[in-house]
């Protein structure tokens, strides 16, 4: 693995930025197939992944922090698979691992008094296609894998702290989003 970034502040912390760019070179991975309709871990040559992220958080009155992440990835194999279990091949995308990311977040935080603070907060975040779990049978009916469309999930979260103790509540996934995470 290879990484190489940055992070800064402003003086006043007011603002911030933390930025990398990377490139794996990943030997002998292990890789999520399915074979027959049994979902199976099957051997790969390898996989080369480069990608780059990039948060920028402002933090412009007393409490209220903001910030928004971008990660862009590019993760393939590296090398031909089994034919007969996995039938990837030099150059198919690595499943489930989205070509961008994005999340953009809001907490706002306040005393009420005394040691007892209230904050409330949001997310929203936002995941490119993807490609689902390499499938043998699929790809030879289909011509390509299975594909994972796109989502964006949002989240809400508030809570009231007294001390050492709080008390919070949230909802995560507000609009019921569906969200793939296999495909068979």
């Amino acid at each position: 693995s290879y990484e190489i970034g940055s992070k800064g502040d402003t003086a006043d912390r007011t603002a911030s930025i933390e930025a990398a760019i990377y490139h794996i070179d990943w030997n002998n991975i292990q890789l999520a197939a399915v074979v027959n309709g049994f979902g199976v871990n099957a051997n790969g040559a390898g996989a080369k992944v480069d990608g780059a992220e990039i948060t920028a958080t402002l933090r412009p009155v007393r409490g209220l922090a903001t910030s928004i992440n971008l990660a862009i990835n590019d993760a393939k194999l590296s090398g031909d698979t089994d034919p007969v279990v996995v039938a990837a091949v030099k150059g198919d995308p690595l499943p489930f691992t989205p070509k961008y990311a994005v999340s953009v977040n809001a907490d706002y935080q306040w005393d009420l008094g005394g040691d007892v603070t209230a904050s409330v907060g949001g997310s929203i975040r936002s995941l490119s296609r993807q490609s689902g779990n390499f499938d043998p049978a699929y790809r030879a009916i289909h011509g390509h894998f299975p594909k994972v469309r796109a989502y964006e999930v949002i989240d809400l979260r508030a809570g009231v702290a007294f001390g050492r103790y709080a008390i919070n509540a949230y909802v995560n996934n507000l609009g019921n989003s569906r969200g793939v995470t296999a495909t068979q």
